[in-house]
């Protein structure tokens, strides 16, 4: 295995230029039957749907677990990390301060349609100080509502995305990101960015149906993942050509980027676990007994945890190798 350090037997591992790249490989038991996962510089929160397991980074021990939660898949925590928003799709939002866990507040968010459910779609605003929710308020329609951080009171509706079902909201330093798709004789994926007062929209080629859309603020670009491959968009709608992906025929779950943006992890269902060179798209390491990951987070110190594989939740750390002068 030459430069590779993989403290794991070597089987149903693949590395086509050992001395490019180390990785180790460790065992996570901390989010098992996670569902979903949220995270912030200092915690990660692990999500099963009735309980919330809250773990602090730095050393990836328990915090404290929020139990008697009801269909609870995604959530938010503050910019200055001292409260947790969590969202229900049976139409309640809990907010907990941390790191102590102590409830501040649970509300009831109904769409102007009361069989409508929450969906679990909210974050905080930039500053902390608001809480946004998408609900549904009629088939395909969807309104951004502002609450307020402690006490959930609401404020007003932010904008209403007319026929746009919202699959993702995401915070960003200076906004909001939303994505999903529009329905209609020809439907496309759209996404929608507030940021600094403005109001940004990026319509998908409708010959295009991506299953997961991201924006990720140290690239300035939109991912989107579509079964095999993966696109990068500029925030104006152009393709950007970065070609990280072999095209093999595989359903990608989730994509990050390493610290120095030289490689890019994915998770797939057959593949498992495999970072790729972003010049080149080879394959630099693979472990295929993660398949069927439902998600990766990127941990400080260039490690990503892999949670709900076949192999069991898996922390890898990656040591990239000084950069060459060229």
């Amino acid at each position: 295995m030459g430069g590779l350090n993989v403290i794991l037997p070597t089987e149903g591992y693949t590395v086509t230029d050992p001395m490019k790249i180390k990785v180790t490989k460790q065992k996570c038991t901390l989010l098992k039957n996670c569902k979903g996962v949220i995270q912030s510089d200092k915690y990660i929160v692990g999500l099963t749907g009735r309980r919330a397991q809250v773990v602090r980074k730095s050393d990836m021990t328990l915090v404290g677990v929020i139990e008697g939660l009801s269909y609870v898949y995604r959530g938010d925590i503050s910019p200055d990390e001292k409260t947790l928003l969590l969202g229900s799709t049976d139409r309640y939002g809990y907010l907990y301060s941390l790191p102590n866990l102590t409830p501040v507040s649970r509300a009831r968010i109904r769409g102007n349609e009361v069989d409508r459910v929450l969906e679990g779609l909210g974050c905080f605003s930039p500053d902390g100080k608001k809480v946004y929710f998408a609900v549904p308020i009629a088939t395909g329609t969807r309104e951004i509502r502002e609450y307020d951080s402690v006490t959930f009171e609401f404020k007003r509706v932010v904008h209403e995305l007319d026929g746009m079902v919202i699959r993702e909201i995401q915070r960003l330093k200076n906004g909001i990101f939303l994505s999903g798709f529009c329905r209609g004789d020809e439907p496309y994926d759209i996404a929608v960015l507030y940021e600094n007062g403005s109001v940004r929209k990026v319509k998908f080629d409708p010959q295009r149906s991506y299953d997961i859309i991201r924006y990720d603020e140290e690239s300035g670009l939109i991912h989107c993942v579509e079964l095999f491959d993966v696109d990068y968009y500029t925030t104006d709608g152009k393709e950007a050509v970065i070609d990280v992906h072999g095209g093999d025929e595989d359903i990608i779950t989730s994509v990050c980027r390493t610290e120095s943006g030289r490689y890019v992890c994915e998770t797939s269902g057959f593949g498992g676990f495999t970072i790729r060179d972003v010049r080149t798209s080879e394959i630099v390491y693979n472990d295929s007994r993660a398949q069927y990951a439902m998600t990766m987070t990127r941990l400080p110190g260039n490690r990503f945890i892999v949670v709900g594989s076949s192999g069991g939740d898996c922390i890898y750390t990656v040591e990239e190798p000084v950069a060459e002068q060229e």
